[in-house]
């Protein structure tokens, strides 16, 4: 078993910002050149996948695929097993520090696990990364307190009702299609106004912002996937004005799609 450093991954760091709370680094790995040793990291971080993928294994082997969030106790030993393409890692190492004050393990864990908006906010702290101007530092150490806050796993540990599970697999299902009020308050049995009016209390966003940030998660994918130009990706993500898709893609990510698909 290897005990890395703080901060320090099985692949090349190319990227870093640290403070007295956590060191946020991009790390690139190559097929040819990567340390599949068993290992574990003396603090708690997560790694999110950029670009690749690969196979991984902490007790049992799993898939880490594009755009997903992989959490890891402190400690925990884990290994890559298969590394079929070139990948690109943010990672984020959280001191002791922002254990004790900021959030606790835990909760950090929930948030990965259940925090719908994390591969969007994990995009654009990538923007900030390359962001070569005085600021990004401070804008990637308020992103992170943001994202991990104990205000956000608190809102995902509210106990929801059942109704709000039916709202989200309803858009889920339907994700690139136009929905009313009407049609949720036949799906769930509450009137349109009761859902409007509480669907944010338990979730901490609108149905509108939701359905929006599931197709720009869509579109993400999309455009990864390499099968489709920008305009194709917009269509397919329920955005009939192309202009539109642009400026909701530059909000909630910080790029301009055409960056990111060169990216």
């Amino acid at each position: 078993m290897i005990e890395l450093e703080k901060g320090q991954y099985s692949g090349n760091k190319i990227m870093e910002v640290k403070n007295q709370l956590f060191m946020a680094s991009v790390t690139s790995y190559s097929p040819n050149d990567f340390n599949a040793s068993r290992h574990n990291h003396p603090n708690t971080h997560l790694s999110f996948v950029l670009k690749g993928g690969c196979e991984e294994q902490k007790k049992d082997r799993y898939e880490r695929k594009l755009l997903s969030t992989t959490f890891y106790n402190s400690l925990e030993p884990h290994q890559i097993n298969i590394l079929p393409y070139d990948a690109l890692h943010l990672n984020i190492d959280f001191h002791p520090l922002f254990i004790k004050e900021i959030n606790e393990e835990s909760n950090l864990e929930l948030i990965v696990d259940k925090d719908s908006s994390l591969p969007l906010e994990m995009i654009k702290l990538y923007q900030e990364f390359i962001n070569n101007d005085d600021l990004n530092v401070r804008a990637i150490e308020e992103i992170v307190l943001a994202t991990f806050s104990r205000e956000k796993s608190n809102l995902l540990y509210h106990k929801a009702p059942f109704w709000v599970e039916q709202v989200k697999e309803y858009i889920q299902e339907y994700w690139n299609q136009s929905i009313t009020l009407d049609e949720l308050a036949t799906v769930t049995g509450l009137h349109k106004i009761s859902i409007s009016k509480h669907f944010s209390k338990y979730t901490g966003e609108t149905i509108t912002t939701y359905q929006r940030k599931l197709r720009l998660y869509k579109a993400l994918e999309l455009i990864n996937s390499k099968q489709y130009n920008l305009t194709e990706v917009a269509l397919n993500c329920g955005f009939s004005d192309q202009s539109h898709f642009i400026r909701l893609f530059k909000a909630y990510t910080s790029f301009l799609p055409k960056r990111f698909q060169k990216l």
